[in-house]
């Protein structure tokens, strides 16, 4: 059975805006222990968009697809 996290958070802004913020420079918020890759973490990003990509790319051109926006 898949793991599921969920969170809310009240913001000013419209569901596109807040959205644009939140995978904006995600790489530069992210803490890396949440990470694969840990402190030798490349690069995280999330694709906008329904079914978008939460992609991590580690050491040695290791990449890891490990979740999804629903």
């Amino acid at each position: 059975m898949p793991l599921e996290a969920r969170a809310e958070v009240e913001v000013c802004a419209s569901l596109d805006a807040a959205f644009e913020l939140f995978v904006q420079d995600f790489a530069q918020w992210w803490p890396r222990q949440y990470s694969w890759s840990g402190e030798h973490l490349v690069d995280i990003r999330i694709e906008p968009g329904l079914e978008g990509r939460l992609t991590e790319t580690g050491p040695h051109g290791f990449t890891c697809d490990f979740g999804r926006v629903t």
